[in-house]
Order: structure tokens, then sequence, then C-alpha cells
């Protein structure tokens, strides 16, 4: 199974974004970025690829012990990024801000876990962000062009989610194994 641990936003914030991206959408010529549908726009705390049933059981564990140790976090969203830079776009995502502390040591300490259940380390700094699009091979856009102010609201990341990713001829489909509630005991 191909997995994830991540923090989906509620509904009203993905409701929110749907809205905003749609308005996005609308600046830029048809079919030059593949856009996110709104209810699968997640924070990733760590990718973890294809992994085993036994890894999985055993994370499972490790998540509900890790989210006893953290409280949940306030989060709002800031403004709209690409990877790898602005003058290069591929990957479009939105910014977030708030208890971004506490959220860079709920992911050190995840990444502690995976390493300690057999993951290799991650090599890429965490970037907390919202996938938002991917801007299709041999497209050439500006973000100066639309760059439009994201909806103005927060939201509370109250539990962790093991999330199994499987590609499908029509997209990304999303099926949560295991939630782990934020919550110190």
């Amino acid at each position: 199974m191909r997995v994830f641990v991540g923090i989906r936003p509620p509904p009203v914030v993905l409701k929110a974004l749907g809205e905003w991206s749609a308005k996005l959408r609308g600046h830029w010529s048809a079919g030059a970025v593949r856009w996110a549908a709104a209810e699968n726009v997640h924070l990733t705390l760590r990718f973890l690829g294809d992994s085993d049933e036994q890894a999985i059981e055993a994370l499972r564990h490790a998540l509900v012990a890790l989210g006893r140790q953290r409280a949940p976090l306030k989060l709002s969203l800031t403004g709209l990024d690409a990877f790898p830079n602005r003058s290069n776009p591929r990957v479009l995502w939105l910014g977030l801000a708030g208890d971004l502390g506490e959220l860079s040591t709920l992911q050190g300490q995840l990444e502690e876990r995976v390493q300690e259940l057999g993951w290799l380390a991650e090599e890429r700094p965490f970037r907390p962000h919202l996938t938002l699009g991917r801007v299709r091979q041999g497209q050439q856009i500006s973000l100066g062009d639309w760059v439009l102010p994201p909806p103005n609201v927060s939201f509370v990341a109250a539990e962790l989610e093991l999330i199994e990713s499987r590609l499908q001829r029509y997209g990304v489909e999303y099926h949560t194994l295991c939630r782990a509630r934020l919550a110190v005991d």
C-alpha cells in the first residue's frame, strides 16, 4: 500500500478552498494545471510510499501514542506559492500560519517514530503547505498574473490520519486507514 501521514482540514475549509481555487482556474488557460479536488487537499506530514501491512499496523499504534502527547493545533491559510519556485512553478500550494512551531515539533516526532519503525529518513526539509495543483509539463505560467488572497479561514487540526493513496485512471483516491486524535492525556 502507498501511504502517508497527514492532516485534513475540516469540510468548511475544504469548501472555501474549492471556491477559491475555482476563481484561480479562470485566470489560466484550460488544462495548464491539474488541480487537486478540494476534498483531497491535505497537509502531508510524512510521505511513506509503498508499505507492507505489518509496518502499517506498527505505525497505527505509534500514531495513536504520538497523538496522546500532542495538543490540537490552530492553523490558518496564508499566501499562494510554488515549488520549486515562483519563476518555474511545478507545484502550486497554499501556505499555513498559526501553531507552526508546534506543528514542526509534531512532524519531527513523527519522523523519529517512522525511522524507528524502519522507514528511511526524509531528506527534504518539512515545509507545511496544502497542495492545490500541479502545472502540466510544457506549460509556462507566471504566478504574478493571478495571485489572489486566500480565503480568510482558520481551523483546528485535531487529528493525524494514516492515509492510503490509490492511483486511478481518473485521479487519486484517498482512504483513511487510521485516525489518531491530538489530545494530551
